[in-house]
């Protein structure tokens, strides 16, 4: 009584929280509002692997929506491969491009949520460094098991505790199909290590709201390119604002979605827009992404993602002493972005809101 039935099914209505951290199977899931085109932001980086299946190659992947549009996507149409989804590649390989061989079990680091922020953080690495086995009828009899120099048992102890009991090591993981082959262990296989490799992302809520993804991603001693990669749709324009700042649009009066990258080495990046293809079978699959490349040694990205109606002004954002200010015209307060790197490579963010002479903890982590 005395709801609209166009309100039955809204989030208000149903009491949907703004906010969902599952450390669990690793995802984070934000909103700025209730409102049907408030920002939005998914993480995820999946530790609850044990066996191969038909995950993809994507931990840390994210996409991001506001003002109604979708902005950072997921371009795979089918493929499992790391170059259409939105991680970071090294010199153009990822995290594997194996159609029939599964992404390994990375580490979620944990998790942050306030009134005016959520974020999430995890350790990559292992999604880079391992290609795990598909059941046998996938992994063992195709040429991408051949191009893996060398085969291991996985020793993730939340994997050997999965097939521990079983007769040799054996265990029907699927249900009773695929020629009734019963199949060893997880094994894994090395195809790109790297140093370390961290993900944190997340989104600032306000009368302005903004995703926030931070990347601490090393190979070796040598200098590599980089590419930070977001995936967008099709028709999705790279300008230049006045200001200078690189922003993405979609149509020509619509919403723009500023991409503002951080740090010292920030004046390094190679901003683009990129259209792709990459063969599979009969029809190659198609992308779109936006591309930030960087030739260094190491690729520590800090980049934002910050929504504007049409004819919205940009914010202003300056860096000083490794703290980003970001301030909207006509905003009561700002917002103030540090980023540091532990020598491990693991990055450690604080975002506080600053008021004339008033500083409020925004988020940690």
């Amino acid at each position: 009584e005395g709801v609209a039935n166009g309100d039955i099914v809204s989030r208000a209505h149903l009491g949907l929280p703004l906010d969902m951290a599952d450390g669990i199977h690793g995802q984070l899931n934000t909103r700025s509002s209730q409102e049907p085109n408030a920002a939005f932001l998914m993480f995820e980086a999946r530790p609850d692997l044990y066996f191969g299946g038909h995950q993809q190659h994507d931990a840390g992947h994210f996409y991001f929506s506001a003002l109604g549009k979708n902005w950072a996507i997921e371009s795979d149409h089918g493929l499992r491969d790391s170059r259409v989804h939105n991680v970071v590649l090294i010199d153009g390989i990822g995290q594997g491009e194996a159609q029939h061989l599964s992404p390994s079990k990375v580490d979620w680091l944990g998790s942050e949520v306030t009134k005016d922020a959520a974020f999430a953080s995890a350790d990559l690495s292992r999604g880079y460094a391992f290609l795990w086995s598909s059941p046998m009828h996938y992994s063992w009899t195709n040429a991408e098991k051949d191009a893996i120099a060398e085969w291991r048992p996985e020793t993730d102890p939340e994997v050997v505790k999965a097939f521990k009991g079983t007769q040799h090591w054996k265990c029907r993981i699927w249900d009773n199909s695929y020629w009734l082959r019963p199949w060893g262990p997880t094994m894994r296989g090395t195809y790109n290590p790297v140093t370390y490799a961290y993900r944190t992302a997340g989104l600032v809520r306000g009368e302005h709201p903004y995703g926030v993804v931070v990347d601490s991603i090393r190979k070796d001693d040598k200098d590599r390119t980089y590419t930070w990669q977001m995936h967008v749709p099709s028709g999705t324009q790279l300008v230049t604002l006045p200001n200078g700042m690189q922003a993405l649009r979609q149509g020509e009066d619509g919403p723009l979605l500023v991409v503002k990258s951080l740090g010292p080495e920030a004046g390094k990046d190679a901003f683009q827009i990129e259209d792709g293809e990459i063969p599979m079978g009969r029809k190659p699959s198609v992308f779109k992404r936006l591309s930030i490349q960087r030739t260094a040694g190491e690729g520590a990205f800090t980049v934002l993602l910050i929504p504007l109606q049409a004819g919205q002004a940009p914010p202003e954002i300056r860096e000083e002493s490794g703290v980003a200010r970001v301030s909207f015209p006509g905003a009561k307060s700002a917002d103030e972005i540090a980023v540091k790197r532990a020598e491990n490579g693991r990055p450690a963010v604080a975002i506080d809101r600053v008021a004339g002479a008033k500083r409020e903890k925004v988020v940690e982590i």
